[in-house]
């Protein structure tokens, strides 16, 4: 297991958290509109390409949720621009293959593997109060590759 070595703060939007995230990490967290069940922001290292996006779903009515997306990729940004509101109960219990999430990623996103759209769903997830956040992770076993 690696050590720690990305300081993530929230100050800049208002956020009640302080943690450190490794390496290719995926972590979500509260606010204090999460605690009202309104805001979750995750942020995403992917991996090898380097890219992090900061993902942030707003919960806007009682079934719909908006997501915003800052990423240094310019295709998790198309996505981005391309995501409408979402419905909930719409999103959540469809077929992952029939959702829009997964719908526009395909259209957008470079590789299959890209882990934007399933950390999209965990902070739609959070907003929406139906899951509480934490910390999410994919590491390789050295040597085993």
């Amino acid at each position: 297991m690696h050590q720690p070595t990305t300081p993530v703060t929230g100050k800049e939007i208002g956020c009640h958290w302080s943690v450190w995230v490794g390496q290719n990490a995926a972590l979500c967290t509260v606010s204090s509109e999460m605690e009202r069940g309104r805001l979750a922001v995750c942020w995403v290292k992917v991996g090898v390409c380097g890219n992090e996006a900061t993902i942030e779903a707003r919960k806007v009515s009682r079934t719909k949720v908006t997501v915003s997306i800052t990423s240094s990729c310019e295709h998790v940004e198309a996505l981005a621009e391309a995501l409408p509101e979402l419905d909930i109960g719409v999103e959540m219990t469809r077929p992952l293959q029939e959702t829009m999430v997964y719908h526009l990623a395909g259209e957008h996103l470079c590789r299959n593997s890209c882990l934007i759209p399933a950390a999209i769903f965990k902070a739609v997830e959070v907003a929406a109060g139906l899951f509480l956040p934490g910390r999410s992770r994919i590491e390789f076993v050295q040597g085993a590759v």
